[in-house]
């Protein structure tokens, strides 16, 4: 459950940067992929297939988790 809660906090974070970068406000909790998707002018590579493969690996071996999430760490690190 833990891994559950930290992988929400990190979403909302990584959200909450993708917004500010895009000068756009939050448009809350529920669908931020396809608010962002249309939205935003910067998004990071391969922006909605890593939020998929990561909510998808939630369930997964804590190692896939950790490998989807420095994925998404560093296409949003190539974008600031």
């Amino acid at each position: 459950m833990s891994v559950n809660h930290r992988i929400a906090a990190f979403i909302e974070s990584y959200f909450d940067i993708i917004f500010a970068i895009n000068e756009l406000t939050h448009p809350g909790e529920k669908r931020m992929i396809l608010y962002a998707k249309e939205h935003s002018k910067i998004l990071p590579k391969d922006f909605e297939e890593n939020m998929n493969e990561l909510l998808n690996s939630m369930g997964s071996t804590l190692e896939h988790v950790e490998n989807n999430l420095k994925n998404i760490i560093k296409n949003l690190e190539d974008i600031i």
